[in-house]
């Protein structure tokens, strides 16, 4: 279990911010081919259309979404999705399924900017392990996403080639991933091919869904990137390493931040983070209030 465990607790941002969030945020339900995904949206400070960060948290995250304030105290509306088939989302839990989910709560936003009261030309995306793989993904398709952070990004490319080639790695997330479809809690609800079929999800995907190939899409663009020298999840060489190179070379105006740690750097290089988002992310709303 201890590999899922540590996808688990990169769902915060950094230590202090891991509390649930207040009671002022909001519970919205968004449509999702044929699904529904729960979604938490904190409302950053000021008047006027907000800026807005999507956080895409880790796999298989945490029911409650971690206070954000570090953000919303700075003008950035937060919102907090869990992909299909996770928590309180309907449907089915797969890769291609949360990458999509993650391109639905972004076109939701967008029609629903108004009611919002956001800024539907100043969205960006976080993601932390799993959910930096879904917010890389999400962003090189959409060339209008102002800014990409990705903490200790999980390949699932990389990984889906180690569940093809390695049976014994195979096996030690299988019974991981097992253990998650069948808690207690449900946090996770796979299809009818169960455990198995998320695993050959990625391994019959993994040249598709590398990371690596999409890096030409960031060229000129704005994204955070930060690893874990120590990290044994989604290790340093094999990750972080090749997907940076990848984006310099492709001509992105790179922030790269390397730790001397495990996958948990994901949690405690908020303030990094922060300032890179001030600089980076569609600045304050409208109208300071």
């Amino acid at each position: 279990m201890q590999r899922i465990l540590a996808f688990i607790a990169a769902v915060a941002l950094a230590t202090a911010i891991a509390a649930p969030a207040s009671a002022a945020a909001r519970k919205m339900v968004v449509p999702a081919h044929g699904a529904t995904l729960d979604v938490s949206i904190q409302v950053g400070k000021g008047e006027g259309p907000r800026p807005v960060l999507v956080v895409f948290h880790g796999f298989p995250g945490a029911a409650d979404a971690p206070d954000l304030s570090e953000f919303t105290d700075k003008g950035w509306t937060v919102v907090y999705p869990h992909y299909r088939g996770i928590w309180g989302s309907t449907g089915e839990f797969g890769i291609a399924n949360s990458e999509a989910d993650g391109k639905a709560v972004v076109a939701w936003l967008r029609s629903r900017a108004t009611e919002l009261s956001i800024d539907p030309g100043r969205i960006g995306v976080i993601g932390m392990s799993y959910g930096g793989w879904v917010a890389l993904r999400v962003a090189a398709a959409d060339p209008s996403i102002v800014c990409t952070a990705g903490m200790t990004p999980a390949d699932m490319g990389f990984i889906g080639s180690r569940w093809a080639a390695e049976p014994a790695y195979r096996a030690f997330w299988l019974a991981d991933v097992a253990s998650l479809a069948t808690h207690p809690k449900k946090p996770l609800r796979l299809g009818a091919a169960g455990p198995d079929g998320f695993l050959d999800e990625a391994a019959r995907n993994a040249v598709s869904f590398g990371l690596r190939a999409s890096a030409t899409a960031f060229a000129g663009r704005p994204v955070f990137l930060s690893g874990g020298s120590k990290d044994d999840v989604t290790p340093f060489a094999e990750h972080y390493l090749p997907l940076s190179q990848a984006l310099r070379d492709a001509g992105a105006r790179l922030t790269a931040i390397e730790l001397p740690m495990g996958h948990e750097s994901s949690s405690v290089d908020s303030a990094a983070l922060v300032a890179w988002v001030e600089a980076n992310c569609g600045g304050a709303p409208a109208t300071a209030g």
